[in-house]
């Protein structure tokens, strides 16, 4: 009879595939946003063929809601909220809903390669909190990250070392051959 009883839990812990994140549903408020969030989506999706589990973005409206923050992830529901402000460009949309994807993208790297992170890039904006810095670097996109880190390959560098990082475990790089030739 325990047997039984223990079949449903162990149903529930079977990893289950990721859905596809081009079929995320997009709900919220400002409706007129949803195109740029699907678009936003489609470019991270086109930059890595990894799982990232996501199963739901939700709009909220700045002016509505009141909040402070862009956006938020949370891993536990596999919700993206991406808090939109009235003077919001389409490019800090487009760069929040893309740090919110690093972060359903992370899968422990952010711990696992800590001062990478925090040491990448020279900006006051930026946190020591590798969870934070691991999604702000990663949402520059392979693109960009790989031309910066270019410039750097002739030194010791922890941006050229985190671009590693990022291009073997979360971007589609392969094809580009090596970051430092």
């Amino acid at each position: 009879m325990r047997t039984l009883a223990v079949l449903p839990l162990l149903a529930a812990c079977v990893a289950t595939p990721c859905e596809p994140l081009s079929e995320v549903p997009i709900h919220g408020e400002p409706e007129e946003r949803i195109g740029l969030i699907e678009a936003a989506i489609d470019t991270f999706d086109s930059w890595t063929s990894r799982d990232i589990c996501l199963s739901s973005v939700e709009l909220a409206d700045q002016a509505v809601t009141g909040e402070e923050y862009f956006g938020e992830y949370y891993p536990n529901r596999k919700l993206a909220r991406v808090v939109i402000g009235p003077e919001d460009s389409d490019a800090e949309i487009t760069n929040t809903m893309w740090h919110e994807l690093c972060h359903a993208a992370d899968h422990g790297l952010s711990d696992a390669y800590a001062a990478l992170w925090i040491g990448a890039i020279d900006n006051p904006l930026l946190e020591t909190d590798p969870y934070e810095d691991f999604a702000y670097l990663c949402a520059y996109g392979p693109d960009v990250l790989r031309a910066a880190a270019q410039e750097e390959c002739d030194q010791p560098s922890i941006l050229v070392a985190a671009v590693q990082v990022l291009e073997a475990e979360v971007f589609d790089t392969e094809d580009r051959g090596p970051l430092c030739p």
